[in-house]
This record gives C-alpha cells, sequence and structure tokens, in this order.
C-alpha cells in the first residue's frame, strides 16, 4: 500500500513519529512536510498549500495520513473539489483544549473545533493516549454546553467510538551495557518550556542540595526562544553537581548519557504521552512522575508523586538509596513502546482503508 504523509509541523515528536513510520513499516510511503514553526498558521493554511500541490502533482497513493495540526475537514473538502479524494487517517499528538496556555494568551477554541471536524472526517482515527483523547472530549463537552442551541453532543460520542490509541513509538534501545556507580544521578530530559514545571524542578534541586546528599544531575532537552527563567537558577544552584546541560543532538551520545541515569525525572504540568520518560527507562532509570496526565497510563503508583511534598520526599529517597533504586526494573514496562512492540496495533491502523473504520 502506498500512503501520502502530509506533516504541516515537521519537527520534534512529529518528525520521530514520520521517520520512524518510514523505517518500521512495510508500505510505501511520499512525505510532503512543512517546516515545524508559527503551528497556528500551520492549522490556518496548510490544508490549502497541501492541496495545492496535490492537485498539481496528482501522486499515486492509496491513502492519506495526516496530523492534528491540519485542518482534515478543510482539506479533505478541497480534495474532493479536485476529484483527488482517498481515504484519510488522522493522528493527534496533541489536542487545542487540553495543551495549557501562558497567561498572556488567551485560548483560541476554533482550533478545538478545527481537531473536532478533523476528527469526523477521518476514515480511521488515533491518540497517542488516553488522556489526550478523555481530555480533548471532556474539552469539547465544555465547549459545547456555551453554545445557544444546536449543540452537537453526538460528535463525542462518535469520536469516542471510532477513536483508537496508537503510543507514538520510542526507539528500541541499543543494547548498551549499564555504566551505573558512584552518587546518584538524576536525568530531567524534557522542553524546556512553561508546561514542564521549572519551577517545581527548582524547589526539588534546592531540597535535594539542602540535604546534603551527594548527586549528580543532567538537565536536557530543547529550547525553543525564550527559556523560563527558573532554569538560569537552575543551572547556578547545581554548579559542579551538574553532570551535563544542553540538548545532545546525536542519538548515540543521547542513549549512552541515560544508561548512566538512575532517575529520569519529571515535573511537568501537562504531558500528552511522556516520550522523554519512557525512553530513559528503556535506558534503565527509575522513573519519578507526576500522578498525573498520560503518566497514570505508564506507570503505577510507586513511581508517581502525589504533590510538591510527595516529590521530594521520595526524590530524597531515590538518593538516599541509591542501591535500592538501581535494582528497580522499568525496562519491560519502556519496551512495550518500542517500535517493534506496537507494530501490531500499527499494522491495524495503517491496514488498506476502503470505508470508514
Amino acid at each position: 500500500m502506498r500512503i501520502l504523509v502530509l506533516e504541516p509541523y515537521y519537527g520534534g515528536s512529529h518528525r520521530a513519529f514520520i521517520e520512524g513510520l518510514i523505517a518500521n513499516s512495510r508500505h510505501e510511503f511520499e512525505v510532503m512536510t512543512l517546516p515545524a514553526r508559527k503551528w497556528k498558521w500551520r492549522m490556518r493554511g496548510a490544508a490549502l498549500e497541501f492541496a495545492r500541490r496535490l492537485e498539481l502533482e496528482r501522486p499515486e497513493a492509496n491513502g492519506i495520513f495526516v496530523t492534528s495540526l491540519t485542518n482534515a475537514a478543510e482539506l479533505r473538502g478541497l480534495l474532493v473539489a479536485a476529484g483527488l479524494d482517498r481515504p484519510l487517517a488522522v493522528y493527534f499528538h496533541e489536542n487545542q483544549l487540553a495543551y495549557p496556555i501562558q497567561h498572556f494568551d488567551r485560548r483560541d477554541h476554533h482550533f478545538a473545533w478545527t481537531n473536532l471536524h478533523s476528527a469526523l472526517v477521518a476514515d480511521r482515527l488515533a491518540f497517542n493516549s488516553r488522556f489526550n483523547l478523555d481530555s480533548f472530549l471532556e474539552g469539547m463537552a465544555a465547549v459545547i454546553r456555551k453554545m445557544p442551541d444546536a449543540r452537537p453532543d453526538w460528535v463525542l460520542d462518535r469520536i469516542r467510538e471510532r477513536a483508537e490509541i496508537l503510543p507514538v513509538p520510542i526507539e528500541d534501545p541499543p543494547g548498551l551495557p549499564s555504566s551505573r556507580e558512584g552518587s546518584c544521578h538524576i536525568v530531567w530530559n524534557h522542553r524546556r518550556e512553561f508546561d514542564k514545571g521549572a519551577d517545581t524542578l527548582l524547589v526539588a534541586v534546592k531540597a535535594l542540595i539542602a540535604s546534603g546528599l551527594e548527586f549528580r544531575f543532567s538537565l536536557l532537552g530543547q529550547e525553543f526562544g525564550q527559556r523560563p527563567p527558573a532554569f538560569d537558577e537552575i543551572i547556578r544552584v547545581l554548579g559542579s553537581r551538574l553532570e551535563h546541560e544542553g540538548f545532545v543532538d546525536s542519538r548515540d551520545a543521547y542513549w549512552r548519557l541515560l544508561h548512566t541515569a538512575d532517575v529520569a525525572l519529571s515535573t511537568a504540568r501537562h504531558e500528552f504521552q511522556g516520550l522523554a520518560v519512557l525512553e530513559a527507562c528503556a535506558a534503565g532509570a527509575t522513573p519519578l512522575v507526576p500522578d498525573a496526565l498520560a503518566y497514570r497510563e505508564l506507570f503505577d503508583d510507586a513511581w508517581r508523586y502525589r504533590d510538591e511534598e510527595d516529590l521530594l520526599c521520595r526524590l530524597l529517597e531515590r538518593v538516599r538509596d541509591v542501591d535500592r533504586t538501581r535494582a528497580a526494573n522499568p525496562g519491560p514496562i519502556a519496551r512495550a513502546f518500542t517500535w517493534s512492540a506496537l507494530a501490531p496495533r500499527r499494522a491495524k491502523f495503517l491496514r488498506p482503508v476502503t470505508g470508514p473504520a
């Protein structure tokens, strides 16, 4: 089967997913992309750009795959008009109702309606986590209740009935030997943006330093524009305890660093799937994550903290008893999310489509 992939935000997890899809599938793919910037403009205009390209090039394809940053309903209407309609699969990496907004922004519910219409026109529909699907439907229900009349409540059940849960897979971890020794090594490997809880991380780092316990810390993750100022303070107070600071470009070097980590820490206020922690767990690090968001689907109670006080207690315990921390084995959990493990679910989603799923 030949699949046409249209990705208006070709970067980060979106790009990694497409590259992995091509590398781990028996299908033939043709990919059209736009650079990963200005996501709001992508949702407004990508469908027009892709429809224009398709009308000019008229590629052969059995089906079309798009992500939720494309207005799939608009795209499909344009393709029908051009005689280019094909079975359509829509994949939600995120939704525009659960993603937190900064205090100076106002949520634009037009983007949520775009998500809704995209989900409804899909022949095959998938979300990367149950949290993503549930938060979208709950948020959409609240928006619909604001309507004066003609409320389309029926759409929520229709989407829930048809949606599949298909996580973004992680790489199968390389067979590197574990090199955990010395003091406890904590890794925080997330985007350095406002929704990843830098203020909470700063509190945790200061508590570790005040405890007098020996530890090492690696602060990883990409930056996009201006990072929250708490990160500057985190770097300053860690000082010589900072094992590594900054994004690791090389995947080989990244995996090697993860294989030295004892604790994979998240302070996120928002997380649709938790790929960064899963990668660290695949390398053998023990997770310590919020008791919320998508993490509830991934890890049991022993690896989730309820609040800031519980975080500090559990983190100090892991650093204090590093041998016990290293004895934990989160690898099987993470390996359930690798490309090889998720192959059957992926094959089901991408099977030839001749009509609605």
